[in-house]
């Protein structure tokens, strides 16, 4: 989340148009930079480093989503080009029966996607060949989320 960022910039922008339709919108992200969101977005890093340790990187990860989904209690995730993460806590989301969807639009086929297709409500991406999977619970919606 950062509104500086040259290549995901847009990340921000869609959290705000997401804003405008729920009532309230939680983020967790990797890092955060420069952000101006309405009074309704909540947003805490993670702290994901990409050099960093893995351990610490996963531990990370669980203490802030399982922290923000106990104060929280959720019913929606909306992953945005995250399949790693995604996948990460797909098990737990599909146990907690948190409906649970992730934006995909790429042509590479990997385990993480493979386990989001499995444990996932839905693959929402651009075109049916903007994902390498396909099956009903693939959502091609154009270009724009």
């Amino acid at each position: 989340m950062d509104i500086d960022n040259g290549i995901l910039s847009h990340q921000h922008e869609a959290v705000v148009s997401l804003s405008k339709v729920y009532k309230k919108v939680y983020v967790l992200t990797g890092r955060i930079g420069r952000v101006q969101v309405p009074d309704n977005v909540e947003i805490r890093s993670m702290n994901w480093l990409e050099d960093g340790p893995i351990l610490s990187n996963l531990k990370n990860f669980y203490f802030e989503f399982i922290r923000f989904y106990r104060k929280n209690r959720f019913s929606l995730i909306f992953s945005h080009m995250t399949e790693k993460h995604a996948a990460l806590i797909a098990p737990l989301t599909r146990f907690l029966k948190i409906r649970h969807f992730l934006w995909y639009a790429h042509a590479k086929n990997n385990l993480s996607l493979q386990i989001c297709h499995f444990f996932l409500n839905g693959i929402i991406t651009s075109t049916k060949n903007s994902c390498p999977i396909k099956s009903r619970k693939i959502f091609p919606i154009g270009q724009a989320i």
